[in-house]
């Protein structure tokens, strides 16, 4: 067995400002044998990629006319010439452990996918008040993506067996892959934070989508995959849709219960109390 197989990180690239960070987060890797393709989805006028960065061998794959995202990931995969692959579009950016890490989860495991904690954040790349970090099943994936494209490696073997990205969705290609995928292996969660999603007004493509065009590709993906649940897996998803039942009747429940504690005569008659204290914290802490 090779120690260190090839990884190949493969950057759609529409040309963004941000594309030298995501170049530098993949060059960056703790892990030893990576290589690079950045494929130019933008057409003509991509600016030059160099064809090393550091001791990381970087390809461009060039094209003369803009690409659909799901074309270009399809050219990324037939390219790539690692034994794993993991996406990163121009946006977004990975922690330096980020390969490795999956890559030993995946060995451990004896699967063919990964995939890391990720963490969303502004153009600045500040934190914003929102995580991807679900536990998997397939249910819950039939359900929604919750699998930020560049949070997954996943084993060159995949392609080998037919998974492609569907190039007659330009949303949800990626929701779409990963079904593909979870007809094949198992997916591992390896509970670290080491992937960041930026979201603004021109990135964040599936998180800001107008509604109209959610409900447009999510109908499409139903019709696609309604006749590929299998009798298990619809059973998995009427579990479910019970169990997020009876979540909102316990909430609905605490909330009730809330109110009666708000508006009792008990909650009032103390609120001096509370006051007192709140005081004598913030003289404390000054």
């Amino acid at each position: 067995m090779n120690l260190s197989p090839l990884i190949s990180v493969m950057i759609r690239s529409s040309d963004r400002d941000t594309l030298g960070q995501a170049l530098d987060s993949a060059i960056g890797q703790t892990y030893p044998q990576i290589e690079v393709i950045v494929v130019n989805a933008k057409g003509w006028g991509h600016r030059a990629v160099p064809a090393l960065l550091g001791e990381r061998p970087v390809r461009f794959i060039d094209s003369p006319l803009p690409l659909q995202r799901s074309i270009a990931a399809n050219l990324g995969l037939e390219k790539a010439r690692g034994d794993w692959l993991l996406f990163l579009d121009d946006d977004d950016y990975l922690a330096p452990t980020h390969l490795a890490r999956l890559l030993e989860a995946a060995r451990q495991a004896g699967v063919r996918a990964t995939y890391s904690h990720c963490q969303v954040v502004d153009v600045a790349g500040g934190e914003l008040p929102r995580e991807f970090a679900e536990s998997f099943s397939c249910a819950k994936l039939l359900a929604g993506n919750f699998l930020p494209i560049h949070t997954v490696l996943f084993a060159r073997t995949l392609f080998d067996a037919g998974c492609r990205f569907d190039e007659s969705l330009d949303r949800f290609e990626d929701w779409d892959f990963w079904l593909q995928v979870a007809m094949h292996t198992n997916f591992i969660e390896v509970p670290m934070r080491t992937a960041f999603y930026r979201i603004d007004e021109d990135t964040g493509f599936g998180v800001n989508a107008p509604a109209h065009e959610v409900q447009e590709f999510a109908l499409r993906i139903a019709a696609k995959w309604r006749e590929r649940v299998t009798p298990q897996g619809f059973l998995d998803l009427m579990e479910l849709a019970r169990q997020n039942r009876d979540l909102e009747r316990d909430l609905r429940a605490c909330r009730k219960q809330l109110d009666e504690v708000l508006g009792s005569t008990a909650w009032r008659i103390t609120a001096p109390i509370r006051q007192f204290f709140t005081w004598m914290r913030t003289r404390q802490s000054d």
